[in-house]
């Protein structure tokens, strides 16, 4: 009797049923919370699809008061997002959204208010020419305003916007190095668009804007904002103390200006220096406390060093001539009848007087905390120009500095906001 071969039956070949495309976080969401979410949890680990059920029927027997807290065993089996999600009972993208809209409406409102004190002082402008005693003759019908303005040098205003803008660079370069020594990381365009966008903050009064400005515009993973809001102080009071320097030395050298005006000037070189030195500068952040907002702050001041302050110093010197070279372009652009008598086209025997009208103005325009330093920038000009220039000349050059500041930060704030927008480099 041959023995026959028993061939067992093979096993029932299954296709592996394939994990479903939305994440059992869902299902887990619901029996918890008893809500559903419109987030689509897809992790990608079937793995994990077998504690999850364990999970569920766990859950899925127990009291419908227990199902509202998720023990810390739980959260840590699902994804970030899907932890996130049902721990907080709240949609991830909700809340992304909701603070979207929130700096959307910030930004727009702070627009608004600077749109609005713009407005204000291209009007304090046009009202000072119409004032001015030379011009009343021609102001007063419409062909005489015409004639007076296609006597304007326009093209003398291009380049004075141009050197003003190139002028304001050296103060972004220094602002830069410095975010760079305190352990920040910004790219290049994004300290260049903050600085100028946080310019336009200057003509709302109290001038607080231009701290705030700049941290919205150049907060990023890479640069923290508490520290670059420090840093922020560290290139204003360098700037300003390097503008009353360079001020209080002319008035020496060319026995320029009012009497007071030498006294002013070392007093804002001192009040703004001094606390810009390294030492002093890390005792004032101290005991200001400003690490209660931030505990990195104190590690970052202690970067700065003085070879940083004298890059500073050297970087706000160029800054401020070329400044002052845009005054003199001003001056240049005159219309013909308020043109001086005196030779203007070499700028060199005028660089000093003009570099110190401008910084003095500014910081005096600075310290009074109004808007732009309408009022205090003309009469620092007036009284530094009208010997050389003319009254009459001397006036309608501050204003066109005024205006060729405002527009020429307008213009290149509005550039670079729209480019960055558009092309987004990482």
């Amino acid at each position: 009797m041959s023995a026959s071969i028993v061939t067992p039956p093979l096993p029932l070949q299954t296709t592996p049923r394939r994990p479903r495309s939305t994440c059992r976080a869902r299902s887990l969401l619901r029996v918890t919370t008893g809500r559903s979410s419109s987030l689509n949890f897809s992790c990608g680990k079937s793995e994990c699809v077998p504690q999850w059920r364990l999970q569920l029927r766990t859950y899925s027997i127990a009291p419908r008061a227990s199902r509202s807290s998720i023990d810390t065993q739980t959260v840590q089996h699902l994804p970030t997002s899907s932890a996130t999600a049902i721990v907080t009972n709240e949609s991830p993208g909700e809340t992304a959204t909701w603070k979207w809209y929130a700096k959307l409406g910030f930004r727009l409102s702070v627009f608004a208010v600077v749109v609005w004190f713009l407005w204000h002082a291209l009007d304090d402008a046009w009202t000072e020419i119409n004032q001015n005693e030379e011009l009343q003759g021609y102001m007063r019908t419409n062909a005489g305003r015409w004639e007076l303005f296609r006597s304007i040098h326009f093209g003398w205003l291009g380049l004075a916007m141009t050197i003003y803008l190139a002028g304001l660079m050296f103060y972004c370069w220094f602002w830069h190095r410095t975010l760079y020594a305190m352990g920040q990381r910004p790219h290049w365009w994004e300290t260049i668009r903050a600085y100028y966008v946080g310019h336009l903050g200057k003509y709302v009064p109290g001038k607080a804007l231009v701290v705030g400005l700049r941290i919205d515009f150049i907060r990023s993973p890479r640069t923290n904002a508490t520290i670059a809001g420090t840093s922020v102080f560290v290139e204003t009071l360098t700037m300003m103390a390097v503008g009353a320097a360079i001020a209080a030395f002319t008035f020496v050298v060319l026995g320029v200006g009012e009497w007071w005006f030498l006294p002013v000037a070392l007093l804002v070189m001192l009040g703004t220096g001094i606390p810009t030195w390294p030492p002093i500068f890390r005792r004032l952040v101290k005991k200001i406390g400003i690490k209660r907002l931030d505990a990195s702050v104190d590690q970052a001041v202690d970067q700065l060093d003085f070879k940083l302050m004298g890059f500073g110093w050297l970087t706000n010197v160029a800054g401020w001539f070329l400044l002052g070279l845009s005054l003199w372009a001003c001056i240049c652009a005159l219309p013909d009848i308020l043109q001086p008598q005196a030779d203007i086209t070499n700028p060199l025997p005028y660089l000093p007087l003009v570099t110190a009208a401008v910084a003095f103005a500014m910081v005096g325009g600075f310290l009074s905390l109004l808007p732009g330093g309408v009022g205090i920038r003309e009469l620092v000009i007036l009284a530094l120009l009208t010997g050389p220039f003319g009254h009459a000349a001397a006036a309608v050059a501050a204003i066109f500095l005024r205006l060729i500041m405002l527009l020429s930060e307008v213009a290149i704030s509005a550039i670079l906001v729209m480019v960055c927008w558009f092309l987004r480099p990482d």
